[in-house]
Formats: structure tokens, C-alpha cells, sequence
């Protein structure tokens, strides 16, 4: 079973309007799993294009950094820095290649005291000219080990696009890795999803919101949080099945976050699907979640 980062409610009760509520407690550095983000393997990637060599090693550097900036930015993660990485490869003289295999990644990741080893691989590089233009696609791998068990954990196919430029250059390779950064954003958020409780429905603040309907949801900034973001609704039901008690988690709407709050705990999402349903829920004293969407 997919292993889920659950934000843990403090005992604090807070004074809201809506009584007998627990926000989540702060994330301190220790309780943050650490993850360990490897250089990207770029094999694959034609130095003919628009690389040198040295070119194709500083983009597979790119690359690698795109994943360790959207890990950071989620606000929940300590990731190991290169230094500590390439000292234990050397300590234990490791090559790049032997992590492939997810059993030795995984005991890599225990050398460096992770929870987390990523591996990424360029898959391609092409190039295209169409009018006088010249446009790059990149199509790269990432997956995670879990590195309690050994297995990936998840493994996720990501493509990103340049626009169309009238130079051929790095630049244009360089274009379509930024393209391809809300991807690997929105993938990583896929795979460490937020979880939270919608905690009521609050009072529009200006006439511009007055035909929308809008929650109050414990994810905040201090978890990565962003204007934007999507959020599923759901609500939970045990059912028996073997003599066991397993608990089904059912859907009934989507948020979209318009505001972080200044505490870091909180945001004000509107409902943009399964605005009844909410409301009855909610109205009916039932516990709402909610957990980040891609």
C-alpha cells in the first residue's frame, strides 16, 4: 500500500468558531524524512545536438536540481546535500551505475541515513526545426525508492517542451526542462500527497466572492502549500470484509486554494465540485478530508 506523509493534529485546541478542533501541530526537523536526490544519468542524451559533452553534464546537473528544488519547495523533506552523497560514494566506492538496481539504492540510502533515494534518467532529447524554428523536447524518468523495503515506490514519465526559437542552442534544452518543473512539482505532490480536514465553510470576505463558496482546510504554507492548488474532498467509511475492518475513502468534491493564511496552518479554498454534497456533509456533523491532487 501506497505509503502516505499524514499531517499529525496537535492537542491544542484552538479558538475558531467551529469548537473541538485540532490544527495540525508544526513540522519540526526531525520529524521530516530525508531524502536523497542522485545525480541524473544522461547516457542517453545525443552530445550532437545542441551539447558538447560538458554540455550534457551540466544539463543532467540541471535536471537533477529541478527534482531537489521541488522537493524543497514542499516543505516537508530534509534533502542530503551533494557533498554527504559523493563522500559516501567514495567512502564505499560506489559508481552511479551500481544504484540502478533498487536493492543497492536502497542500501546507499541507508549509508546516508535517508527514508528516500531518487533516481532519474533522461530517456530523450530530441530536436525539431518547423518554419525556420527550432523547438527541443526532453523526456526524463524519476522514480523513488523506498529504502525501508528496497522497492520503488513510485516511478513517474515526465515531458517538458521548449517554444519555438529561431536559434539552435542550449537554451532551447534548457527551456524545455523548465517546462517540465510544475511537472515534477505536481508529480511529487502525486506521490507525497497533503492531508488535512476541512474545517467549515466561511463567510465571503468581498462582494467579488460572494457567489463562491469557500472553506477553511488545515494545509498551510508551512507544508508547501500555494495559491492554486487542488485538493480532493472525501470522507470515510468502514467496511468488513474477511473479518477485517478496512476504511474506504469516498470522494464527494474538489477545492481549489485562493489564500494561505499568515499562521502557516490554515488555507481558504473555494469548492469547484460537490458543492451540495459538502455543505450537507458538513451540516450533517460529518468529518471531511481532504489530500492534495495533481
Amino acid at each position: 500500500m501506497t505509503h502516505r506523509l499524514h499531517i499529525w493534529w496537535g492537542a491544542a485546541i484552538l479558538a475558531l468558531t467551529t469548537a473541538g478542533l485540532c490544527a495540525q501541530q508544526r513540522i519540526s526537523t526531525e520529524e521530516k524524512p530525508r531524502v536523497a536526490v542522485l545525480l541524473f544519468d544522461a547516457a542517453r542524451v545525443n552530445d550532437k545536438q545542441v551539447f558538447d559533452r560538458a554540455g550534457v553534464e551540466a544539463f543532467a546537473e540541471a535536471a537533477t536540481q529541478k527534482v531537489v528544488n521541488a522537493f524543497v519547495a514542499m516543505k516537508r523533506f530534509i534533502v542530503v546535500e551533494r557533498a554527504a552523497i559523493d563522500k559516501i560514494l567514495q567512502e564505499q566506492n560506489f559508481q552511479m551505475g551500481d544504484l540502478t538496481d533498487p536493492n543497492t539504492a536502497a542500501n546507499f540510502g541507508r549509508l546516508l541515513g535517508t527514508e528516500y533515494v531518487v533516481q532519474g534518467r533522461i530517456l530523450n532529447m530530441t530536436t525539431t526545426k518547423k518554419e525556420k524554428k527550432y523547438r527541443t523536447s526532453v523526456e526524463m524518468n524519476v522514480r523513488i525508492i523506498d529504502v525501508s523495503t528496497g522497492e520503488i515506490k513510485a516511478s513517474r514519465d515526465l515531458k517538458g517542451q521548449s517554444e519555438p526559437k529561431k536559434e539552435l542552442s542550449a537554451r532551447i534544452a534548457y527551456a524545455a526542462l523548465d517546462d517540465m518543473e510544475g511537472k515534477i512539482k505536481a508529480g511529487l505532490r502525486g506521490i507525497f500527497p497533503l492531508e488535512g480536514k476541512l474545517i467549515k465553510v466561511i463567510d465571503a470576505e468581498s462582494k467579488k466572492d460572494k457567489e463562491k463558496t469557500l472553506v477553511l482546510i488545515s494545509c498551510g504554507k508551512e507544508i508547501g502549500v500555494a495559491v492554486g492548488d487542488n485538493f480532493h474532498v472525501y470522507e470515510e467509511e468502514s467496511i468488513e470484509m474477511d473479518g477485517k475492518t478496512y476504511q474506504r475513502q469516498v470522494s464527494i468534491g474538489k477545492l481549489k486554494v485562493k489564500r494561505v493564511e499568515l499562521d502557516g496552518l490554515f488555507s481558504l479554498a473555494e469548492i469547484v465540485e460537490g458543492g451540495k454534497k459538502i455543505k450537507a456533509a458538513l451540516q450533517d456533523g460529518t468529518e471531511l478530508k481532504v489530500a492534495s491532487a495533481e
